[in-house]
């Protein structure tokens, strides 16, 4: 029993420590873009499609980590009503932890209200289809096992100390 669940927390660290790696190198990515300004492309309150920019995005999705009217105002996100431009369907207002998703062509032109005021924190994602782009070991399993397999043998050394 005891095992198990030193197995079972080594495991959740790694995958937690590997997340927060992730993590910090989009954040790191999101800054250095943010300071560099690249033009229209990458200005969200002008209406695009996730897709059109970037062809291998098949679904988009938003965490927001501060919430609208209360940590920041503007930065709404607006889905435009394909019949008339100048409508907007649905308005996601932000709110901590809430999760938005949504397939990224055509089917759902999309802006983002400039912030006015305060800070907007948000963790932009994207999933694709293309097996082209499959990342080759990311999260297949063995990297666990081998860790797994590592808790294990180190386990047991110290079991033999003892």
């Amino acid at each position: 029993m005891y095992n198990s669940y030193v197995i079972f927390t080594g495991i959740l660290i790694h995958i937690l420590s590997t997340l927060l790696t992730y993590l910090l190198t989009y954040l790191l990515t999101y800054l250095l873009t943010y300071l560099l300004d690249k033009g229209d492309h990458d200005e969200y309150w002008h209406v695009h499609a996730d897709m059109n920019s970037t062809s291998h995005y098949h679904y988009s999705g938003l965490l927001y980590m501060s919430t609208f009217d209360q940590d920041f105002t503007g930065g709404r996100l607006h889905f435009v009503n394909r019949a008339n431009h100048s409508l907007s369907d649905v308005i996601v207002e932000p709110m901590a932890g809430r999760v938005a998703i949504f397939t990224s062509g055509a089917e759902n032109p999309h802006y983002v209200e400039r912030v006015v005021s305060g800070q907007r924190f948000v963790l932009a994602f994207w999933f694709t289809c293309d097996s082209k782009k499959e990342f080759q070991i990311f999260l297949d399993g063995k990297a666990h096992s081998e860790f797994s397999h590592k808790i294990k043998k180190s386990l047991t050394n110290k079991k033999e100390e003892l």
